[in-house]
């Protein structure tokens, strides 16, 4: 098992040419099966950015890696590895993820755990040093008012329950 988790610590992001940078890089990265529903999601809006965004992102990092490889282990107690180990493979169980092999040049990003009130704990997986290396795109985030705000007679909101937001 602790094989298990020092492996699932390290999760591949992408490879890239270290020399070669400046063009974009689609990543494996499709929220859920949203693309299963692009008929549907084009019946709903037109908005490109909103179609481009359920097949799929892409990101265009800057001419030079800062850091490809940031700190890619956090300790952790025996409770909290064994805990790891069962949500990193209900992830895996479930196609969230997948097994890689390490090849040359990849992008490794840290995971760790945060407790959830149950006791299991939610894998999260650690960008901060994936985003230095990505051209700034700027993105106000809408609150919760500014969609109130556009609502007209006869609109429906709903709510996604984001449990298991990519399955």
């Amino acid at each position: 098992m602790d094989k298990l988790i020092s492996n699932a610590s390290v999760t591949e992001i992408k490879t890239v040419n270290k020399q070669k940078i400046t063009n974009k890089v689609c990543l494996p990265f499709t929220p859920g099966s949203l693309k299963h529903y692009l008929v549907q999601w084009e019946q709903i809006t037109r908005n490109p950015f909103v179609l481009h965004s359920i097949m799929g992102l892409s990101f265009t990092f800057i001419d030079e890696i800062l850091n490809s490889n940031s700190r890619l282990e956090y300790k952790m107690s025996k409770l909290e590895s064994d805990a790891m180990t069962v949500a990193i493979l209900e992830l895996q169980k479930s196609g969230i993820i997948e097994v890689v092999s390490p090849v040359a040049d990849q992008y490794l990003s840290p995971v760790f755990p945060v407790p959830k009130p149950d006791g299991s704990v939610r894998v999260i997986l650690n960008l901060k040093s994936f985003n230095e290396n990505l051209e700034y795109v700027y993105f106000k985030m809408a609150l919760i008012r500014d969609a109130i705000s556009l609502m007209k007679q006869g609109q429906l909101m709903f709510k996604i329950d984001l449990k298991t937001p990519f399955i």
